[in-house]
């Protein structure tokens, strides 16, 4: 066979070949295509399986977690979901969930903002199961019988409260812990006072007598005030009109930044809770503050080595930010010594001390010492005027010590001794001073109560005008200057100048300051 006959061959066969594929590709697309749905429904089947063995792998690790490591979890153990919910549907956030299990356990879950909770470790039985929130009539199921399952479904609707109850926004988001009051007629009798929960939902109940119209106020430390009218039961919304901001410094007395120091208000401080202080370390002392309630507030601030301090009043308007506020600090003293147990004289470890009139919540933790194992402290934010020292420990009655003054620079010793609790005893608290409350008036400050066993009864009578303590005249003094002055060491004398009834011109009486017991609390 020649070259071109060899040729005309191979043509031959790839075109035969050609035809052959484009018939082969013309009868796939025109022949009857075969069912796969069964095919599919298999591979759904057992990517469903697939998931449902990751899930229930993933439970299990959580039930080895809550029964312990290397225990089989307890047969019939399941995890709960679930949703609280108004009978509108509307979910419910911050309710409280409450199981109580077989031996007295208790498991506690929150719902979050849209009402979904979930629960692991629930038996098929319980004692009891309880959900709550503020604003709603209590669910509780007992015994709570749950369907035998890995993972239930549980949703759970709640009634409306009787009462005044509603919401309190900022904005269209919830205000949590707003201070809601029910006042009577007129906006000026308090009646009812509650906290809004972390949904900002609040119950005021009416209780028996209690007549209407009704004023329901609420307010809070950084959205402000708000006001509505009620005449009866009812479900209200109550919305706030949002803070403003305030900027500025904190300085030393000489101009310079102070760089770390910590920042309150007078709105933030009324909620007397640790997390309304806030930190701050800048190099140049510089602070942004707020949101803050728009009114007149004072700033507070705190530094390590600096005597604690309040701003000029500012005010505060709702959107808007005050800046160029100074706010400065002087040099603190420095007060040392130790906390003992009175009838052992053994040290006592992790008592705390705390400037008084700095002895809120908001604050102490910037301001307080703790004593160490062998009952020691160092103070070393000290207020520039006299003051008094609250000493506090586990255990023990608290103490307020007066007559404490350490200025700037100085190195101060202050010994403590604090009685033990009895045996089922409250804590009252012991004082050292007269043994008198005071109530200011305008011509001076009024003895109101004088305390058993002070050294101020038998001196003075109830109902005494003390209107000058040693040379001050306390006219022109706040009562917490005039208690301060009263205050001291005990063994050391006061003189107060006193006015009795029917008498026109004072009289000098001298009162040696003593360890003085407060009445317990009940």
């Amino acid at each position: 066979m020649n070259r071109r006959t060899r040729w005309i061959v191979v043509g031959l066969v790839v075109a035969i070949l050609v035809v052959l594929g484009l018939a082969w590709r013309a009868m796939r697309r025109t022949a009857p295509k075969p069912d796969n749905a069964a095919q599919r429904e298999r591979k759904r089947a057992l990517d469903q399986r697939r998931r449902l063995a990751v899930r229930q792998a993933a439970l299990r690790a959580r039930l080895r977690r809550i029964h312990g490591h290397g225990q089989r979890p307890q047969t019939g153990t399941s995890l709960v979901t679930g949703l609280v919910s108004s009978p509108d549907g509307k979910g419910i956030g911050g309710a409280v969930i409450r199981v109580v299990l077989p031996g007295g356990r208790v498991v506690r879950a929150r719902s979050g903002s849209d009402g979904r909770y979930g629960l692991v470790g629930i038996p098929q039985v319980a004692e009891r199961m309880e959900v709550w929130a503020r604003g709603y009539q209590t669910r509780v199921f007992v015994p709570l019988r749950l369907p035998k399952a890995l993972r239930v479904r549980w949703d759970v609707t709640l009634q409306p409260a009787q009462g005044v109850h509603g919401v309190v926004l900022q904005g269209t988001q919830p205000a949590p812990d707003a201070i809601v009051r029910l006042l009577g007629p007129g906006g000026r009798r308090p009646l009812q006072r509650t906290r809004t929960d972390l949904g900002g939902r609040f119950l005021l109940p009416l209780e028996g007598g209690m007549n209407g119209p009704f004023v329901v106020s609420a307010s809070h430390a950084q959205f402000g005030r708000a006001q509505v009218r009620v005449s009866g039961p009812s479900e209200v919304t109550i919305r706030l009109p949002g803070g403003g901001f305030v900027e500025g410094r904190v300085v030393d007395d000489q101009g310079n930044p102070v760089t770390s120091f910590s920042l309150s208000s007078s709105s933030l401080a009324r909620t007397g809770r640790r997390s309304s202080m806030r930190s701050f370390r800048s190099s140049n002392g510089w602070f942004r503050l707020g949101p803050l309630a728009a009114e007149r507030q004072t700033l507070y601030a705190v530094a390590p080595g600096y005597q604690p301090e309040r701003s000029q009043p500012v005010v505060v308007r709702s959107g808007e930010t005050v800046k160029n506020v100074v706010v400065k600090l002087g040099r603190s003293g420095e007060v040392a010594g130790w906390v003992t147990d009175a009838d052992t004289g053994q040290p006592i470890q992790n008592a705390r001390v705390t400037p008084s009139e700095w002895g809120s919540r908001t604050l102490s933790s910037a301001t307080s010492a703790t004593t160490n194992a062998s009952g020691h402290y160092t103070l070393r934010s000290v207020p520039g005027a006299r003051t008094s020292l609250r000493v506090r420990a586990s255990g023990y009655q608290p103490l307020l010590a007066g007559g404490v003054e350490c200025s700037g620079g100085q190195q101060c010793k202050r010994d403590f001794a604090l009685t033990p609790l009895q045996k089922g005893q409250r804590p009252g608290g012991q004082l050292t001073g007269v043994g008198a409350v005071l109530r200011k008036t305008g011509d001076g400050v009024l003895i109101q109560q004088l305390l058993s066993g002070g050294p101020a009864e038998g001196v003075l009578q109830k109902g005494d005008l003390v209107v000058m303590v040693g040379d001050l005249d306390v006219s022109n003094l706040g009562l917490r200057e005039v208690a301060q002055a009263i205050r001291g060491e005990a063994g050391s004398d006061v003189v107060l100048w006193v006015r009795s009834r029917g008498q026109t011109e004072p009289q000098r009486v001298v009162i040696t300051r003593a360890l003085v017991n407060m009445p317990s609390r009940h």
